[in-house]
């Protein structure tokens, strides 16, 4: 054991050392890189977090840590506190773990999640006056790191991580003096070459998040302040061109509204105030105190000696979003009316408090005795009714678990009708489990073989019910596996409609793979799947499936080839051959389709980096089925906003060598009608964006032929693009 760890150090080192400028930082990188390992502040790491550690668990702890260590990397980092000697525990200890969150666990999402849930935002604010300049810069380039794109889509909407994305609101709390912190290395102030416009950018992508997901009508209000601030910064004489233009940019945005002249000097607070009755000392003074608690939270929790959990920065005492953020022209909104939507739990299990369980029994809390419905008469069509729906889908969530599949299904179809918009995903979702199970048992003989009509029959009573399915068996024509298929048809349409209403509830796309799994179509199932880990990448009932649905896959691959052998032995020699390729060809052209399947599934991009990247993974895949499907869902009016000037000559190209590759070779009339669609929609969109007049003023010969043949191309397959377009691309 102690090999392979020593072998993961050496690649370790050999990775973090290639990204050194020189042999000579490199050198003095592996020296104190193996200076670490060889001897880990032990005896800091027992005094601050008051457990006992031995070589093997520090090591792992500082270079290769989880992500549950992340709140011990929350406490680590943070300083002694001002007037506090070098020689510290606590400071001591802070350099090593600082040094690895900044040059190489900040790159990790799966670790970062887990940091900034835990509170290390805040953690890493109040490093942002440190009175080293060597830990300074690392704690705002670690924060620069942290607001990267390419770490995680911030912008993304709707939001991919509610919990971890609202820790950014934590920051707005006066405690924090996060703005106060980062206004202090504003030009000459900051001690380290970079960091004024490091700050500065911080600001930037902090301000446009709160202001565009936590903002009613996107509008934010700035105290006076923090307008102050940005004036400065756009008027301090040496600083940078760019970091100038980014500072006046921020000041004419956000100058747009009045300020909040009655908080004067304060920051981003509206008007009502602080909303605790303390001063922003009071309530930095707190959050140190229960950050000196952190280690004292985690020997609790090693030991089990019962300390309770140090709150997450949400639970702390400090202003609400709706106190923060002024809203011009608004009342102040509720928390939860500018929150983002609700998280869908890491667990595919994890749902509304009575939806029923996908497989085995519900919660013990949800398996009630019901007998004779008695809810009474339904309300007319389109008339919600909450108590009505909540009973009728607390019963079928009681049959589900007695595995009356039936009565489940016939639950959920009148709870439907009675249901309000925001509960109807969840009952499409019971239903299609429901009626998964259900078909396996008529499948197998244990339900009778009926029309999926009569199952589906939203009868007053559950005797009524059951008497209408016994008087149809008796007189049914249908076998068991037709039936089967119909319930498993009628399914896969209730999951399709659960995830378009609600793409982020998570047991949505898990159960939409199982039901395309069980309507022997894999590829898809592995499309959905994909697309459900996308947004819960820990969720191991997903997770789960996914391995089932791409063994699926591969048997399907692999029968198809081996029918192809099969004949092919049959036949004579020149037919083997002939029979062989056209299989493989199929299996291609399967590969080609689950491809394409993903690409629909998958999110649209938020921001121009998000689109390159997706789209130079499509590109090096090589499907071109995927590509179309992945740009037909992208509308023209997208492209705007999406890169506003960000739109780069190789994305360009890149996108027109598609478009023409896409027309020339469809054939049959559906898809030429796709590949025309999909062309024109994106010709149009990059048309929109601000970039566009000068990257085509710039394309040479060739690349102009490959836009006049893809105009050609239009107008041959009897779709020509319209005389705005043209002049648009200098079509003429």
């Amino acid at each position: 054991m102690a090999d392979a760890l020593e072998q993961k150090f050496e690649k370790l080192i050999k990775e973090m050392v290639a990204g050194m400028p020189d042999v000579e930082s490199a050198e003095q990188l592996k020296q104190g890189l193996r200076r670490h390992w060889e001897k880990p502040p032990l005896e800091e790491l027992e005094l601050i977090s008051r457990r006992t550690y031995n070589l093997r668990e520090a090591r792992l702890l500082l270079f290769f840590p989880e992500p549950v260590d992340m709140l011990a990397y929350v406490a680590f980092i943070n300083g002694g506190g001002k007037g506090t000697p070098s020689n510290h525990p606590q400071n001591k200890l802070r350099k090593p773990f600082l040094a690895m969150l900044y040059m190489h666990h900040a790159r990790s999402w799966r670790l970062m999640r887990e940091f900034i849930r835990e509170g290390g935002l805040i953690a890493l604010a109040m490093g942002l006056e440190d009175d080293s300049p060597p830990l300074r810069a690392q704690y705002v380039d670690t924060f620069m790191q942290l607001t990267s794109c390419e770490l995680h889509d911030w912008f993304h909407e709707p939001v991919l991580e509610p919990a971890v994305h609202k820790r950014f609101v934590d920051l707005a709390s006066p405690g924090t003096r996060f703005v106060q912190a980062l206004a202090a290395n504003l030009g000459e102030k900051s001690p380290f070459p970079g960091g004024s416009y490091f700050c500065l950018q911080i600001l930037a992508f902090w301000l446009s998040l709160v202001r565009y997901f936590y903002c009613e009508q996107k509008v934010l209000r700035l105290g006076a302040g923090l307008m102050s601030i940005l004036e400065e910064w756009a008027t301090t004489p040496g600083l940078p061109e760019e970091e100038l233009e980014l500072a006046a940019k921020l000041r004419d945005d956000f100058g747009r509204f009045p300020t909040v002249e009655v908080m004067s000097g304060q920051f981003v607070i509206g008007a009502a105030g602080t909303g605790t009755g303390m001063s922003p000392e009071e309530m930095l003074a707190k959050f140190e105190a229960q950050a000196a608690d952190t280690s004292r939270a985690l020997a609790g929790a090693e030991c089990g000696a019962g300390t309770p959990p140090v709150p997450a920065a949400a639970e702390l005492d400090e202003p609400q979003i709706a106190e923060l953020l002024e809203v011009e022209g608004a009342p102040a909104a509720t928390p939860a009316e500018v929150s983002p939507p609700a998280a869908a739990g890491n667990s595919a299990s994890q749902e509304d408090e009575d939806d029923g369980a996908v497989s085995g029994p519900l919660d013990e809390s949800l398996i009630l005795s019901v007998g004779e419905s008695a809810h009474g008469d339904a309300p007319a069509p389109g008339q919600p009714d909450a108590a009505r729906a909540a009973a009728l889908k607390k019963e079928g969530n009681d049959a589900f678990g007695r595995g009356a599949w039936a009565e489940a299904l016939r639950a959920y179809s009148q709870a439907l009708e009675a249901a309000a918009p925001a509960e109807v995903h969840l009952i499409f979702s019971n239903r299609t489990a429901a009626a998964l199970k259900l078909a396996s048992a008529v499948r197998s003989g244990a339900a009778p073989a009926l029309p999926a009509d009569a199952y589906y029959a939203s009868s007053r009573s559950t005797s009524e019910y059951l008497r209408t399915l016994r008087a149809q068996s008796e007189a049914a024509q249908v076998t068991a596996d037709g039936a089967a298929a119909a319930l498993i048809a009628r399914a896969l349409e209730d999951a399709r409609r659960c995830v378009r209403m609600h793409p982020e509830y998570i047991k949505g796309h898990y159960r939409l793979g199982l039901a395309l799994l069980e309507a022997n179509q894999p590829a898809e199932a592995v499309a959905a799947l994909e697309a459900g880990l996308g947004r819960a990448p820990q969720n191991d009932e997903l997770r789960a499936a996914l391995r089932n649905a791409r063994v699926a896959q591969e048997t399907s691959r692999r029968g198809a080839l081996k029918t192809a052998k099969e004949m092919a032995a049959k036949e004579a020699p020149a037919f083997a051959v002939a029979t062989v390729a056209a299989v493989a060809t199929k299996v291609a052209d399967a590969a080609a389709a689950s491809a394409a399947a993903a690409a629909s599934y998958a999110p649209l991009p938020s921001s121009a980096q998000a689109f390159e990247r997706e789209w130079k993974a499509l590109v090096a895949a090589g499907s071109l089925a995927a590509q179309q499907a992945w740009l037909a869902r992208l509308p023209s009016a997208h492209y705007a906003p999406l890169f506003k000037e960000s739109l780069t000559e190789a994305t360009l190209l890149s996108l027109l060598n598609a478009l023409e590759t896409a027309l020339m070779g469809s054939s049959g009339a559906a898809e030429v009608e796709a590949a025309c669609s999909t062309a024109t929609q994106v010709l149009e969109g990059l048309a929109s964006t601000r970039r566009f007049g000068m990257l085509l003023m710039f394309l040479d010969a060739k690349q102009k032929a490959v836009v006049k043949t893809v105009f050609g191309q239009l107008a041959k397959l009897g779709t020509p693009a319209s005389a705005a377009l043209k002049e648009a691309w200098e079509q003429k």
